[in-house]
């Protein structure tokens, strides 16, 4: 593997009292963010955990410029007009949904090239593009099916062709939603090292992880949300709590540590009338 670079990008993401509100069929629903606020530095992988409905991807959907707060202010490196410029948003910021199908016989290496429309460059005239696109899908271990058709992939396989789309844009922040949801072990211990190297070359990584094991051991920091409401904010042993567990997600669990790291294994549900989250 080539020599780990540590390149200059955005410094800071600040999020300030976010709100953030549906509609469903005109009527507004209630809060799905509820004055959020967090400070998110480069150099680091934040993992958002909670409960279905706790808000996470509308955070995420915000901070990609998708969704529109009804108050507050989300401020990259202090500013507050980076999400209303399309052309800087999108060299700075590469979003990953949840849900991305593939409904046309593409070529994989074609489509990782999307990655690259930010910078204004062909698909396959210049040598930077090409360059960028070949490293993304050999870290990606994806080189393997560049010729072939995206839709004679597995699932598991066009995930990691849609992570190579969004390693190729080089973006500084990089906001990653449930990306180990169709991915065997193996992968998940790709994807994990994948974007911890992004943030070790000094970008920022948001993503959204519901194994609690395994944000435990990619993130540098937990956010836990519930009921559009940060609960905790902090490193994995402080917001992976007995009590943080019991409360959020209704669960008991089972904590414990090898050489590899911590575990956590949900072990009951705790007797009680279970919270009705939304959002």
């Amino acid at each position: 593997m080539a020599e780990m670079v540590v390149v200059e990008t955005n410094k800071t993401v600040d999020i300030i009292d976010l709100c953030h509100r549906y509609k469903d069929n005109g009527d507004v629903t209630q809060k799905t963010l509820n004055n959020v606020s967090l400070s998110l530095e480069a150099g680091e992988v934040v993992s958002l955990i909670g409960p279905n409905g706790a808000g996470k991807t509308t955070l995420l959907k915000c901070l990609a410029g998708l969704l529109t707060p009804k108050t507050g202010q989300i401020l990259y490196d202090g500013c507050a007009d980076i999400l209303s410029d399309p052309i800087r948003r999108a060299r700075m910021i590469a979003y990953l949904p949840q849900f991305q199908t593939v409904y046309w016989p593409v070529l994989a290496r074609d489509l990782v090239a999307l990655g690259r429309l930010p910078h204004g460059e062909s698909f396959h005239a210049r040598h930077i593009d090409d360059a960028k696109i070949y490293e993304a899908m050999e870290r990606c271990g994806a080189d393997a099916y560049a010729e072939k058709s995206v839709l004679s992939l597995s699932g598991g396989e066009q995930a990691m062709i849609l992570m190579a789309r969004l390693l190729a844009t080089d973006a500084d922040v990089l906001l990653v939603d449930e990306p180990f949801t169709s991915l065997d072990p193996e992968r998940q211990l790709k994807l994990s090292a994948l974007l911890q190297e992004e943030a070790q070359k000094g970008k920022l990584v948001v993503t959204i992880v519901h194994d609690l094991t395994l944000a435990a051991r990619l993130s540098d920091r937990l956010v836990l949300m519930s009921e559009g409401k940060v609960e905790a904010l902090g490193s994995p042993e402080e917001v992976l709590s007995e009590k943080n567990l019991s409360s959020v997600f209704n669960v008991d669990a089972e904590f414990g540590r090898t050489d590899k790291g911590p575990y956590i294994i949900p072990s009951s549900k705790v007797i009680g009338e279970e919270k009705n989250v939304a959002g």
